[in-house]
Parts: structure tokens; sequence; C-alpha cells
């Protein structure tokens, strides 16, 4: 396994892209482009300026060196970026940090070479709130006491301070309004020293002109009375931060290595797992933000404002926080998760709904009375249900539990509340689900995203009040429940033997392939032959592409390549996806998505992912949101609550802290470990492994699972095996036999499960069946999807056959691991230098379909 750095989340460098998108992120301000520029600076929420552009000049001269023309290379950080620019004669290395708790960037401009140069920042001032408030009576001037660029305006509620420390300010403004042409901060840099631009806000609440100023004392004249005692806070910072730079450079840094330490660490073989694995968690860090009067909340999205005022999705989506909480929550990190969940709690309605999106920006305007957007959405009180389970079971905190049940509760009869006569939710009544505009958000009424969303909220309220005792809550939601699958059928299409991802208004199913559909199947909806079906239909070229999901199939009537709500690729489509390929035992397919989403990182930003591509070609869209919560959260759950099946459980009265896993035989690598997980209070190792055996008792497979940690700690192993594998024993850490059970799944494959043990160990020990794993797609930018997919699958205790449907006159290797002996008909049977077996197939040619077909036939010839 790997042990390459001494991070937890590794800096990732390279030459500098223009498309790159780069950030700095604190608490309270963010400043962020493209690695080329331009830059802009916010101050949550304010835009404070924009249009950020560096440029050098020989001392005397005019003539510009534009660093956009110059070679570059950038080195990011979860909390630092770091660019370099070369020259004939010089270097310049930029280093940029937002303080972690205060609204302040630190530019430090670093000059190697033999001669003096003069730095010139250009930029556009703004100082106005996100979108969809306004801000008047700004004023823009030099400050007299220190030099710098002052912005403010007349209540005294914001200003802001720009400068470099013994810099000027060309051009200066000159006092009400903000000009309109960029303004310049200019400095002199000579070798080997550094020059720092500091950026520093300040909030105060609004004044009352004095008495003193009504009559035109205290300089009232100018504007600035009122403006003081924020503008005095804003120059104090800055002051500060421009004489100890460094104490502010230390201080950060030194704060998010705390974070890096805390992380969960994942080790394994693949260090492109690793690497996304870690920047998934700092992507949920870097979204943490505070504002005075909300509090501190996950935004969902950033990307370049440009000309306006919505840096991408820069305001809280709660559906979308508390999806990540529920991930974090799974590797026990609990801060973030409860912050996130009280949140979404204090902004309830009266009537239970939870809302959906909260900008940044609603203390300035009546954001949740006279705009739609706040409450428009019926999917939070699911959302919300799932990751209070799973905070409340993994940390132990009984007491948040308690104290937001009340919520819990009202958010689901709402829900339970939004269904029609036919048992299913409807967004007439509920708002709406996967669907958020366009044709078809106009027509349709009951949606499976949502319905879906009912059921596993209310599954997940069912195991948090078990978990607390109450019995009452936990009867009522599982009859629920129940009412809500019987519901689901109604969905099911015999004709196209899939589910309906919608119904319209008008009675009409729309079944249409559709990653919607991926969520109730992945909550457990969906009698076990549909389910498998339903699944498989997810699988389909004319669905899945090598970078995830579309929301509709390329043959679907609505479907447009760049349309976000009917032909778009979202990372968290793949994720419901490869869930429901878990839940039915189809283990192949789910770890082929499980490699898409490790592939996304970095295609628009190192270290980060996209909201979505377009359904065409692996192309970044042109309304692009680079960093995304969710979707780089998606990698933790599909890993976590899928390819691993971990489930963390805090002691409660007499039981100990358990750890449950659910592995998906054989995992694509032979070792992984998270270091650095907690149950309840307990931090702890995990360490799940297989090996190989040939002796004279013929060829078996190990799976063992240990765990490493402080104090008694319940394992309990369970894992999807292929079909016909036969489980030999089930041992403990002192060898000591555990009983365990086989049952079948839908798929044909098999589901172990063994009895807890307390010794940190549990080894499984089988004669695998065949089991086949799919290519991992390579991501080729600006082309068409090119991998065969799986369409079809059935397995038994004789063998298996697969499907696959692909590009017409192409060659597949599909991986082959088993113990028993096996016939193969439909594929060339080799095997790479290593040893390693593998099948190649041959998809053939056709000349009226856009897919062809294969089967592979896997055979035991022992019987």
């Amino acid at each position: 396994m790997s042990d390459r750095s001494p991070h937890r989340i590794p800096a990732l460098g390279g030459p500098l892209a223009s498309h790159g998108f780069v950030e700095a992120s604190g608490r309270r301000s963010a400043f962020f482009g493209r690695e080329r520029g331009p830059f802009e600076w916010w101050a949550w929420p304010l835009k404070i300026a924009s249009d950020l552009r560096l440029t050098l000049h020989l001392p005397g001269t005019s003539a510009p060196i534009a660093l956009e023309a110059l070679p570059g290379h950038g080195t990011v950080s979860p909390g630092e970026l770091v660019l370099v620019h070369e020259g004939d004669d010089f270097l310049l290395r930029q280093t940029i940090v937002a303080d972690r708790e205060r609204a302040v960037l630190l530019w430090l401009l670093e000059l190697e070479g033999r001669r003096e140069l003069d730095a010139e920042l250009a930029c556009t001032l703004d100082l106005r709130p996100m979108w969809p408030a306004g801000l008047g009576g700004q004023l823009a001037l030099r400050d007299p006491v220190t030099g710098a660029l002052t912005l403010s305006e007349e209540t005294g509620r914001f200003a802001a301070f720009l400068g470099a420390v013994g810099g000027r300010v060309r051009d200066a403004p000159d006092g009400r309004g903000v000009p309109r042409r960029p303004i310049r901060l200019a400095a002199r840099l000579r070798p080997g020293e550094t020059t720092p631009i500091v950026f520093a806000a300040a909030q105060g609440n609004a004044t009352s002109p004095s008495r003193g100023s009504r009559l035109g004392r205290g300089q009232a004249a100018a504007g600035t009375s009122s403006a003081r005692g924020v503008v005095d806070r804003a120059r104090d910072t800055w002051r500060e931060v421009g004489e100890n730079w460094s104490a502010t450079l230390d201080a950060t840094r030194a704060s998010w290595s705390r974070f890096d330490a805390g992380v969960v660490r994942l080790r394994c073989a693949d260090a492109d797992l690793e690497r996304a694995f870690g920047w998934s968690q700092a992507v949920v860090e870097r979204s943490r933000v505070r504002v005075d009067g909300l509090g501190t909340l996950l935004v969902a999205g950033l990307a370049p404002s440009r000309d306006g005022d919505r840096p991408g999705f820069a305001w809280s989506f709660d559906t979308d926080a508390l999806f990540a909480a529920q991930a974090l929550a799974g590797l026990g990190r609990f801060t973030p998760a409860a912050e996130a969940l009280w949140g979404a709690a204090s902004r309830q309605r009266a009537d239970g709904k939870l809302a959906h999106e909260t900008v940044l920006s609603a203390k300035l305007c009546d954001w949740f009375e006279r705009y739609p957007y706040a409450y428009y959405r019926g999917t939070t009180a699911a959302q919300f249900a799932q990751a209070l389970d799973r905070y409340v079971r993994a940390s132990g905190d009984e007491a948040l539990g308690r104290a937001l049940l009340p919520a819990l509760e009202r958010a689901l009869d709402w829900l339970w509340s939004a269904r029609g006569e036919s048992g299913l939710v409807t967004t007439s009544r509920a708002g709406l689900g996967a669907v958020q505009s366009g044709p078809l958000s106009e027509v349709i009424e009951c949606d499976a995203y949502l319905h879906g969303g009912l059921f596993a909220g209310l599954r997940a309220a069912a195991r948090l009040a078990h978990w607390l005792g109450e019995s009452e809550l936990e009867r009522r939601c599982i009859e629920r429940a129940t009412q809500c699958a019987e519901a689901f059928e109604q969905l099911w299409s015999q004709e196209h033997g899939c589910y309906a991802f919608a119904i319209t208004r008008e009675g009409r199913s729309l079944d249409d392939r559709a990653a919607l559909i991926g969520l109730p199947l992945a909550a457990g909806l969906g009698s076990d032959e549909r389910a498998l079906a339903a699944t498989l239909g997810l699988c389909h070229p004319e669905l899945a592409t090598d970078w995830g999901l579309r929301l509709l199939g390329e043959d679907a009537p609505h479907f447009h390549p760049d349309n976000y709500n009917s032909g778009a690729v979202l990372p968290l489509s793949s994720v419901y996806a490869a869930l429901a390929c878990y839940r039915v035992g189809h283990t192949a397919a789910g770890h082929q998505l499980l490699g898409t989403l490790v592939k996304l990182e970095g295609l628009g930003g190192r270290g980060l992912v996209e909201e979505h591509l377009p359904g065409d070609r692996a192309r970044l869209s042109p309304r692009r949101v680079p960093r995304h919560l969710v979707s780089s959260t998606a990698l933790l759950t599909t890993l976590v609550d899928g390819a691993l099946g971990l489930e963390l459980d805090a002691a409660r009265g007499q039981l100990d802290d358990r750890v449950s896993l659910r592995l998906q035989h054989p995992l694509p690598w032979s070792e992984l470990a998270l270091d650095g997980l907690r149950v309840g209070a307990r931090p702890f190792d995990l360490t799940v492994s297989r090996r190989s055996l040939r002796d004279g008792d013929g060829a078996r497979t190990q799976i063992s699972a240990r765990i490493a940690g402080e104090g008694s700690i319940e394992l309990v192993l369970a894992a999807v095996l292929p079909a016909g594998s036969e489980v030999l024993e089930v041992v403990d850490g002192e060898g000591a036999a555990l009983d365990f059970e086989l049952r079948e799944l839908v798929a044909g494959t098999r589901e172990l499960r063994a009895q807890g043990t307390r010794t940190g160990v549990a080894v499984a020990t089988l004669r695998q069946g065949p089991h086949l794993r799919l290519p991992v797609p390579t991501i080729r930018r600006d082309r068409e999807s090119q991998s065969a997919r799986p369409v079809a699958f059935r397995a038994d205790d004789r063998g298996l056959e697969l499907t696959l449907a692909g590009a017409p006159d192409s060659e597949v290797e599909l991986g082959l691991t088993c113990d028993l002996p096996l016939e193969v008909r439909g594929a060339e049977r080799a095997r790479r230098s290593g040893g390693a077996e593998y099948l190649r197939v041959h998809l053939p040619a056709s000349d009226e379909d856009r897919y062809a077909r294969t089967t592979v036939e896997l055979r035991r010839s022992d019987r």
C-alpha cells in the first residue's frame, strides 16, 4: 500500500492551465478564478473586487510583462495556492492564502532575479452583495492613514481595505460610488524580498446618523461619519496583517495542518483513489463558510461570477449539505455534520417543510418571503432523516438526536402529507424533485426520485427511533415505508421492463431510460426481479457514459446533452446507480461506476470534481461549477456506503461500539486501509484485504477485516460473494470459529454474514466463484463515450452470463478471478505477464445498431 506523503491530502501541482479553477478559501472569504487569471475576492456575503490581474513592469517603463504569456506552474493544497511564473531573467512566486477565521486574504509576491520590478494589480471594485440582495451608498477612496484602497458604505455595515504594504493606489477613487474603471494597486518588488498584498474586510451594525452628523459635523458631508467604526476595524486588521504577515501565514498553515491530521486517510495501491478520497474531504472543509446572522453553512459550489453576483452555487443547499453531512458522519467526522443538521433544522418552516436554498445574502433581503427558491424543492426532509440517523448512531450523540427528533418528525409528516391519491409523492404538493426546470418540470406530477427519498427517509428514521428506544415512532415509520414500497410498484412498466421515473399530470408514465430511478432503487424500492432489471437498465450505454450517467438516455424524446435537467451527466447519478448495483449483488457494475467517479477528479481543477458534464462528449460545460460539494462527496459515499458497506454504531446501554462491513467482493484492490475513523468517542483504523491461497487443498481466497483501536469494538463482517462461492470457514483473531449464514441475492450472487467478534479481526476463507471485472473507463477529453457496459447479468451455482453492449467492432478486456474450474464461451482466455487472468471479448460489427452486443458465458467444469 502507498505511504508516499506526510500529508493525508497531498499538494497537487503542474503547468498552469487556462481552464483550471483554483481558490484560497477561509470561513469568511474566498479568492478564486482560473489558474492564469483573472481572479475575484469575496468577503461573504459581498463581492469586494473582481477581474484581478497582476502585471509586471520594468521600473520607469509602462510596457507590461504579461504573466499570462509566461511559462507557469501552479501548486494547490487545501489551504494554499502557489503560482510561479518564469521570465527571461526573473522568477515570480505568488503565495495566496485566506485566513481561516477572518475575512483576510494574504497575497505574497517573491521575486528572484538581479533587478527590481514594479508589480501592478488591476481590479474592478464591486462591494456588492450576492444576488439577489442590493446595497446602496457605497464609498471608495484612498485611505489617508494607510494609503490603501478603502471600500465602505454609508450606514456602517461593511468595509474593506485592499493594498500592498508600502505600495500605492493609482487613479484612486475619490468618494461616493464605486468607479467603473479599473483601479490599480502598485508596489515595488525587490529580489530576495517578500511583498505582501493584503485584503481585509469587516462587518458592523447599521447605525443611524448622529445628531452631530445631521448638522454636518464629523465630515458628514463626505459620507463617512456612520461608517467610521467599521472602517476603523477593517483598517486595524489590514495594518496588523500587513505588519506581521508571517504570523497570519503561519497560523493559517497550522490550522490547515490540524485539519489534515484529522481527516480519514485512505491507503491502497491506487494513487488516484488515495488522492481523490483525500481531496473530497478537503472540498467539504473549503465549503464551510460563516456569515453573520446565518451561522456556519456548507455552500453548494463555487465558480467565477464573471460580471454577475452569483459565484457558481456559493450558497447553502440544505439537501446537498446534508448529503455531505451523512458522508462525513460515516467517517467519524462529526463536527461539520452536526453543523449542517442544526442549520437545516433552524430553517424549518412552521408546517414542517425544510428549506433547500439559503443565499448568503439572505439577511440583506427578504429571502424566505419575497423569493420562491428557499422552499421550492421537496428533497430536504428525506436527506435530513438519513443524515441525522447516520450522525446520531455513529457519534452516539443522543442529546442532539433527541433535540432534533421533533424537527425530523415534522419534516417526514410534511413529506408524507405530500402524497397523492395513488400513494406516490406529488410535485404539486411537495415541490420539485430531481427535475428542477425545463419542459419536464411543468408536466411531472409523481416523481420517483421524491418518492424514493420519502422511503429512504422513513427507513432511516425507523433505524434512529430503534436506537433511541422510540418504539412508537419506529413502528409508524416502518408501516409508512411499507406503504411507500407498495405504491412504488405502480411505476413498473411491463412493456419496457423498467420503472417509470415519473407520471405526468395527465397520468402518462415517463418510462424512458433515466438516471433518476437510481435513488429509489438504491434506497431499496422495487421487488427483487424488477429491481435487477431496472438496475441493469441504468448500465446501458444509452444512459451510462465514460464520465457517468446522463439524466435521461440518448434515446429519450426530451434528451439534450447540454441541458442540466434532461441530458447532462451529474456525478450524483453515478452514486445512486452504483449503490443500486451493490444492493442487488451486481458487484462488477458497481465497481465500474466507482472507478468512473475516481477518474472525474481534476478534470476542471486540481483536486476538484465538476458539478456536471455534458452528455455527448467529455467536455467542460459553459455554465460549469468546478468546485461542487455533492460531486466531491460522491466518491466518499460510493466507496464507504457501497463498496465497503461500512456502518458505525456507537455504544448505547450494554452494547459496545460496533463496526459493520458489507464488502463487495472482490474489491478492486487487494488491500485497502482507512486510518483515522471514529465510532462514538473511539478512533480506530480499518484494513480490509484479500489473498489467494494455492496449496494441497486447492485454490481458495481469504477475505479479512481488521480494526485497530482502543477499547472494545465489535466487528461484524458481511460480504457479497460471486455466484457459486463456497464459504469454508469464518474465524476471529484468535482462530475461533464464527457462525455465519449465506443467502442468495437476486442477481444470483451470495451474501455472507458472520457473527460479530470483539477480537478486532474476522477472516473468511472460501472457494470463490467466477467474477468478471469490468474495465474502468478512460475519460478522453472532448471525445464520445467508448466503454462497453453490462446490460444483462445472470448467475447461479453453475456459473454466470454477462452481456455487454458497446461500440461495434471493438475489443474489451475483462479481469477474471475464480477458485473453481471453468469453461469459457464467447471470449478468449489469456494471462498477463504477472499471471493475472483476463478475457478478451470482441463486440461484433454492426451496420444497423449504434451499440453491438455480445454475451460471455462462464460455466463450472466440475458440474
